[in-house]
């Protein structure tokens, strides 16, 4: 198994060495990479930011790195590189503003203004868009944001640039990307930010599938948890991962992550289907201890809740987020107590959050039989008991539909019975 690891990352090494020098460059923003002026390593390639005054730094998922707000604006913003010598004849930018933006973006190369369809200009829109820029130069890369009245945030989701060779026969001229092996999500998360790693995960590893949403899978297996982010690799809920997967490790804001790269490959990460092992479960921790389940499921009981977002267990507060749209958020009452069940998220200012999450683990055909079945519910108030089957053989049970349910064809639940609920 060794030799095939050793194998397969001199394959990747090559594959990104030659990659590298391909024609294009690209880069997404995944998290908050500047929070404050200063040079930065995108992707491969080094970039400067400069704005002048004391501005708000941020990220939102679904448009990249935030630079100032309505409160704490950039007038103007400079992003430059001198990383690429080669001839550029096509730059890039996934790029949007705030609502009422009324900003501008031009794109030089060496000193030479590179034009859009309409002009030399790109006028921003609430919406992320990508801005083309067309020209022929080598040289200095510069992207120049000048934001007016009403002075609102810029954002930048992408940056793509097409070059070719030029006069002096010049190359694109990264820092190598030597890549780490590693053997498990322990292992994973104790690499430093940035590093493009191949990830193995055997079969004894246990990884499991604790959540999928949109571009984030939640894997947990035997020695931690992490986000796989943006990998093009459907998954769901209770499936047993194993395999290769190369990408680069990252934080989202606190919590570790595997993030897509220009390098990153999910072919040879397989997704058991179906799933023969138990359920996999939440780990029970306590307001003082999330910090040590980042990327985790868990449960924390016993909350009381002082508002709509934040509650107390006996050793601290818990921030309870949205993050994935659960319906049940909706009945959390002031005052009342609850047990939640959630993803431990970071959010890009490194917040810690519990992220309410459903999870349903559905009948299941030939191995294991029915008896997997489970409603993983967000929250349950604590007036909802725990039930001792032993005790209760003969009871009428009736779930939450008003269906009377026989005692042994019960699944993982909440149920009536005697006009009380109760949890299996």
């Amino acid at each position: 198994m060794k030799k095939s690891l050793r194998f397969m990352v001199l394959f990747l090494l090559a594959w990104v060495t030659t990659s590298v020098s391909a024609g294009e460059y690209s880069y997404e923003f995944s998290n908050k990479v500047f929070t404050g002026e200063g040079t930065k390593t995108l992707g491969s390639i080094d970039w400067t930011i400069q704005v002048p005054g004391k501005i708000f730094w941020g990220f939102a998922k679904n448009k990249g790195q935030q630079i100032g707000s309505a409160g704490k604006p950039a007038q103007t913003v400079t992003l430059s590189t001198t990383g690429i010598t080669q001839q550029v004849s096509k730059i890039v930018v996934e790029t949007s503003g705030a609502r009422d933006i009324s900003a501008t973006l031009e794109v030089s190369v060496g000193g030479n203004a590179y034009a859009t369809s309409d002009g030399n200009a790109y006028h921003l829109t609430k919406e992320s868009t990508e801005a083309t820029f067309t020209g022929s130069a080598a040289g200095e890369i510069k992207l120049v944001y000048s934001n007016s009245e009403p002075l609102k945030a810029i954002y930048i989701k992408a940056i793509k640039v097409y070059y070719g060779e030029g006069e002096s026969g010049g190359e694109i001229e990264p820092k190598p990307e030597e890549i780490a092996s590693v053997a498990s999500i322990a292992e994973l998360n104790a690499l430093k930010d940035g590093q493009v790693a191949a990830l193995y995960l055997s079969d004894e590893a246990n990884a499991r599938v604790t959540f999928a949403h949109d571009k984030y899978i939640y894997l947990r297996d035997n020695t931690g948890a992490v986000c796989l982010y943006n990998i093009d690799k459907k998954m769901t809920y209770n499936q047993h991962v194993a395999g290769y997967i190369t990408g680069k490790k990252t934080v989202i804001g606190n919590m570790p992550a595997f993030t897509a790269s220009p390098t990153t490959n999910a072919y040879m990460l397989i997704a058991a289907d179906p799933v023969t092992e138990p359920n996999v479960e939440p780990i029970e921790t306590t307001a003082a201890a999330m910090s040590e389940h980042y990327a985790d499921w868990v449960t924390i009981k016993n909350v009381k809740m002082s508002d709509g977002q934040q509650g107390q267990d006996a050793t601290g507060t818990v921030n309870v987020a949205n993050t994935f749209n659960v319906s049940e958020y909706a009945d959390i009452q002031s005052g009342k107590e609850y047990d939640f069940f959630g993803i431990v998220n970071s959010t890009a200012d490194s917040n810690l959050n519990l992220s309410l999450i459903h999870n349903v683990a559905y009948k299941r055909t030939g191995n294991p039989a029915a008896d997997m079945q489970a409603d993983f519910l967000p929250l349950t108030p604590t007036g909802i008991h725990q039930m001792n089957m032993e005790q209760n053989k003969n009871i009428i049970v009736y779930d939450l539909m008003g269906r009377r349910i026989s005692p042994s064809q019960m699944t993982k639940g909440v149920y009536i019975i005697n006009g009380k609920k109760y949890v299996k």
